[in-house]
């Protein structure tokens, strides 16, 4: 069965995902690996592991942005989705695919469409994690809910990561907006965003100094990582649109209506990175963020390490 399932947000993919897949999984990031790369290897793995789900992140590239796009494997790709009847295969995909492409309306026919939440507002915010909260035992005031909006920046996937965090604080049956307060992370904070553009932008020496200030207002580690590895990946994004091509406005477009001003301020950062060292500091800081939760012992030292690699 083949599926595709659009959105932003990890949290929300990955919990579709986990109604579709077993636990094994074969995972593939297509970025700029070509499409036959990755459907020599699908057929590969196929073969030998056909009990196993198929995952391809970042799989916008399997779609033609026009009608003129030269897309190599295509055709051998749509004949592979034609002949899959058990395999679960999934592709993650960031924005909807132009139908109005005749090949790509013709793919498309042969998946199911699962659509995630896209959450921008406030509202939208509180409604989807208040959702959340219910399915694990938490419960917010209204007042609370908003508040966790502020100060999450209406990131899903940061305001998880702080729900973990609270649900391990006492035996409140409601947390209230000084619990928020009290125990939720500030990404609306300045010293947050100036340490992410420091680093991006290789100012080791402002970087290290504000990590000082973080680490003193007890700023969430977790959070940080997140938030690092998410701007990593739309520097890599930008980088491979305009290696194909895409003008500020085209690149603005495909992700999701970033506003023009950020895709030249992040361009301009990714001209600093080649594509090697960008995935080598997502798989990185992946593994972090999978180190930090999985041992309480961790703390900010491994950032500190991160930049010494980074150097």
């Amino acid at each position: 069965m083949n599926y595709i399932i659009y959105g932003t947000s990890r949290y929300f993919i990955e919990e579709e995902i986990k109604k579709i897949a077993s636990n094994e999984k074969n995972k593939f990031y297509m970025n700029d690996i070509p499409l036959e790369e990755i459907l020599n290897e699908i057929r590969y793995k196929s073969v030998f592991e056909e009990n196993k789900s198929i995952i391809i992140y970042s799989a916008d590239k399997c779609f033609k942005q026009s009608a003129k796009d030269e897309i190599n494997g295509f055709d051998e790709f749509k004949k592979y989705v034609s002949n899959n009847k058990s395999q679960p295969l999934i592709l993650v995909l960031n924005k909807k695919v132009n139908e109005r492409i005749k090949v790509n309306k013709e793919l498309l026919s042969l998946f199911k469409i699962i659509s995630t939440p896209m959450v921008t507002k406030s509202s939208e915010f509180v409604f989807e994690i208040n959702k959340i909260c219910n399915e694990n035992g938490i419960a917010f005031t209204n007042a609370a809910l908003y508040l966790l909006a502020e100060k999450c920046s209406n990131d899903i996937d940061l305001a998880v990561n702080e729900l973990h965090k609270i649900k391990n604080i006492g035996n409140k049956s409601i947390f209230n907006e000084n619990d928020v307060e009290l125990y939720i992370s500030n990404y609306n904070l300045n010293n947050f965003f100036g340490f992410k553009d420091a680093v991006i932008n290789k100012n080791f020496k402002k970087a290290r100094k504000l990590l000082i200030d973080l680490e003193s207002s007890k700023a969430n580690i977790i959070s940080i990582v997140i938030s690092l590895e998410k701007e990593y990946e739309m520097i890599y994004n930008i980088k491979a649109l305009s290696k194909r091509g895409y003008t500020n406005e085209k690149i603005s477009a495909t992700l999701n209506n970033m506003h023009p001003y950020r895709v030249k301020i992040l361009k301009e950062v990714a001209s600093k990175y080649t594509f090697e060292k960008l995935e080598s500091i997502i798989l990185y800081l992946c593994n972090l963020n999978y180190k930090l939760v999985t041992d309480d012992n961790l703390g900010y030292g491994e950032i500190k390490k991160f930049l010494i690699e980074l150097i």
